[in-house]
């Protein structure tokens, strides 16, 4: 199906098959700051987390590199979240601040940088690493600070190994599964992996034939996030940000053009 007949729908990535999806995400704490890096496939952004030790006293963010030219006027919308309580939980902090009036992106760095800003670790890196799928399945991963956390079979959007997770999504529901099977560490881990896997199946499309158009068009994506709300959504471009990691690992986190 073509762009003009479906605005959602982008032409088959022909590179899809032989390539590996790859998301880093780095938390450092600074004096009286945490900075809040993510960079992957399609997105390269940066958080950064200004407080007192007890609340956030400033939000800023940088976005080198997005999917659309609305994406970028997003950094403005985390300033309604200084004051959020640093002691605030995970699940709080996502029910009561309208994730959908934010970036995607720069809404999850916050809520991690907010939790590392009262954990006492300098600096926690994550990595997120899909193969593209084949056959029954692929064998994805996430890192933290080097040490694998997750390791699961996936095929499709299910896990189905290890025997014991067998047949949970990793999409839809997962979030409600993992908070009662993981906790801690784990549990933050495992819900970055699944940002990450969302994020991995835009490796099947070819995104630079969109590259101009309006963003009007992808209608499954309104009201979504901050570039698609009805006051700004028909003025966005898509932009073609694509980089792919496959072959180079070592360049995530690097911001490079």
């Amino acid at each position: 199906m073509s762009w003009e007949k479906d605005g959602s729908t982008y032409r088959p990535n022909p590179a899809y098959g032989a390539g590996i999806y790859r998301r880093g995400v780095r938390l450092t704490s600074r004096q009286g700051e945490v900075l809040a890096e993510l960079e992957d496939t399609h997105h390269g952004m940066r958080v950064v987390l200004q407080h007192d030790g007890l609340a956030v006293t400033g939000l800023r963010a940088e976005t080198p590199r997005t999917p659309t030219t609305s994406c970028r006027g997003a950094s403005f919308a985390l300033e309604r979240l200084v004051g959020t309580p640093l002691s605030l939980s995970q699940a709080d902090f996502y029910s009561s601040a309208a994730p959908s009036k934010h970036c995607t992106h720069l809404f999850d760095l916050t809520a991690l940088a907010l939790a590392h800003a009262t954990r006492g670790e300098a600096t926690r890196r994550y990595d997120v690493v899909v193969p593209d799928e084949s056959g029954d399945g692929v064998f994805c991963t996430i890192t933290c600070n080097g040490e694998v956390v997750h390791r699961w079979l996936i095929s499709g959007q299910t896990i189905r190994k290890p025997q014991a997770f067998a047949g949970q999504p990793v999409l839809l529901g997962f979030i409600s599964w993992a908070v009662k099977q993981f906790s801690g560490d784990e549990l933050e881990a495992a819900l970055v992996f699944q940002k990450g896997f969302f994020v991995s199946r835009a490796r099947r499309r070819f995104f630079a034939g969109a590259a101009g158009r309006p963003i009007a068009a992808n209608r499954s994506m309104h009201g979504v996030c901050f570039a698609y709300q009805p006051e700004r959504v028909d003025a966005g471009l898509h932009i073609d940000s694509t980089r792919d990691f496959s072959l180079n690992p070592e360049d995530v986190l690097t911001f490079r053009s």
